[in-house]
């Protein structure tokens, strides 16, 4: 698997990922607020020009997901908001791959930050199995949505020269 830099032009493809994607959890909660689900190409296109990395990730040639990694000013802390996979992809350990791919292509971030939905205990597996931690901190969205938050500290090895 690579990670590969999203191209301005290939906006469409990461909108048509994002939609395959999140409809399954757009059906069941219905969110029209936060779901990535009903976010416009407008949008996208915005988020696309902030201080951020989208990145493909690819799989023999084919784009079957990506992962947009948000930095903070000094480049110390990142928020994965969101990744990404087509849904006859999942359950290949590709989403494990990503993550890690992007914590080694980012190797000087040393706090990385995602959130999920709570009642998506498959959801919440994925994060804790790729070593993220769960925090106390939650938001609900409406009665049978709730957010939770992760955080995942990178211990940097100091070497000596």
């Amino acid at each position: 698997m690579q990670l590969i830099p999203v191209k301005e032009n290939e906006l469409s493809e990461v909108l048509h990922i994002q939609k395959m994607a999140f409809k399954k959890l757009y059906e069941t909660y219905h969110d029209h607020q936060t779901s990535p689900y009903t976010q416009t190409f407008k949008r996208l296109a915005e988020k696309y020009h902030q201080s951020n990395n989208y990145f493909f990730f690819i799989v023999t040639s084919e784009k079957i997901g990506f992962i947009r990694i948000v930095l903070n000013d000094m480049q110390t802390h990142a928020r994965i908001s969101p990744i990404a996979i087509l849904p006859e992809q999942e359950n290949h350990g590709f989403g494990q791959q990503a993550l890690a791919l992007a914590e080694k292509h980012f190797s000087e971030i040393k706090r990385w930050q995602l959130s999920t939905i709570l009642q998506e205990e498959k959801l919440v597996h994925f994060y804790q199995k790729a070593g993220y931690i769960q925090q106390k901190e939650v938001h609900p969205i409406q009665e049978n949505m709730t957010i939770t938050f992760f955080n995942k500290e990178i211990l940097l090895e100091n070497k000596l020269c």
